[in-house]
C-alpha cells in the first residue's frame, strides 16, 4: 500500500464497506455453539485474508477469542445460578437436588450450559460444566487467557 499513496484513501473508504459486511456476516455466528461456530469464523476469516484490497491484510479478524469468552461468561452466570438454586433446594429440601431445575425458569435461553452435579465425600455439591464443553471452550482461548482463570466449577457446602 505505501507503493500506491495516491491510492489509500480509496482503498481506506472500499476497506470499511468490506468491513461492514464482514461483521455482519460474523455477527451472525457468534451465538451459534462453539463447536459449529469455530469453522465457519475460519472460513469467514479466509474469506476475508483473500481479499484484493491490501488494506484488509493489514487488520486480520480475530472474532472467536472474544465468542469464547463471551461463551465462558455465561457459563460463570449459569453456575452462579444454578448455585443458588441448589442451595434454595437444600434450605427447602434438606438435600442437594439430584437434577437441576430450569436455570433461566422456562425463558428460552439460546445456548444453555448443561451442568452436571455430583455429590463430594465431604457432603457438598460439585458443579460444573460438561467435560466435552469445556475442552471445546479451552481450544478457542490461548494459553495466556486460560493460564490466569479459575475452573469453571462451583462447590457449595451445606
Amino acid at each position: 500500500m505505501e507503493s500506491l499513496p495516491f491510492l489509500s484513501p480509496l482503498l481506506l473508504r472500499i476497506a470499511l464497506v468490506e468491513f461492514e459486511r464482514f461483521y455482519e456476516q460474523a455477527f451472525q455466528l457468534v451465538d451459534l455453539p462453539a463447536a459449529v461456530r469455530r469453522p465457519r469464523f475460519q472460513a469467514l476469516a479466509e474469506k476475508f485474508n483473500r481479499s484484493w484490497n491490501p488494506v484488509m491484510h493489514e487488520l486480520p479478524p480475530t472474532l472467536e477469542p472474544y465468542a469464547t469468552r463471551v461463551d465462558l461468561q455465561r457459563v460463570q452466570m449459569d453456575l452462579l445460578l444454578a448455585m443458588a438454586l441448589a442451595k434454595a433446594h437444600h434450605a427447602e429440601q434438606g438435600g442437594w437436588p439430584s437434577v437441576l431445575p430450569p436455570l433461566h425458569g422456562g425463558q428460552e435461553v439460546l445456548l444453555p450450559t448443561a451442568l452436571e452435579l455430583h455429590v463430594l465425600e465431604s457432603g457438598a455439591l460439585r458443579i460444573a460444566p460438561r467435560e466435552e464443553d469445556r475442552r471445546v471452550w479451552e481450544a478457542g482461548l490461548s494459553e495466556e487467557f486460560l493460564e490466569g482463570q479459575p475452573p469453571l466449577q462451583v462447590i457449595v457446602s451445606p
